[in-house]
């Protein structure tokens, strides 16, 4: 299983991100409205699985939200999650768990 998130907003996130604050690997502009659409690119998982996806500002407390990988197949689907976003840097990353 595997996990990229691959846009912010309409932002594409950068093929290989680093998760450096100093070299962002996606900026999102301030005046980007909330709601935020967050796209991640699921890799052998199930549809329909909750994908959360959490974003830690540098400065604030930690949120997240859970959206379903609902288009594809099980080798490749996208769930979208959206969440409101946090103003400044941060990291955003997503999970999935799937049962044994």
């Amino acid at each position: 299983m595997q996990l990229n998130v691959i846009t912010i907003g309409t932002i594409p996130v950068s093929a290989s991100p680093t998760g450096v604050l100093v070299t962002p690997d996606a900026i999102i502009a301030g005046q980007q409205s909330n709601p935020v659409a967050i796209v991640v690119r699921c890799t052998n998982l199930p549809l329909n699985t909750p994908v959360t996806v959490t974003v830690k500002p540098a400065n604030g407390a930690t949120i997240s939200a859970v959206g379903y990988n609902t288009t594809g197949t099980l080798a490749s689907s996208t769930a979208t999650v959206s969440l409101n976003m946090p103003r400044g840097g941060g990291l955003i990353y997503a999970t999935a768990a799937t049962a044994p």
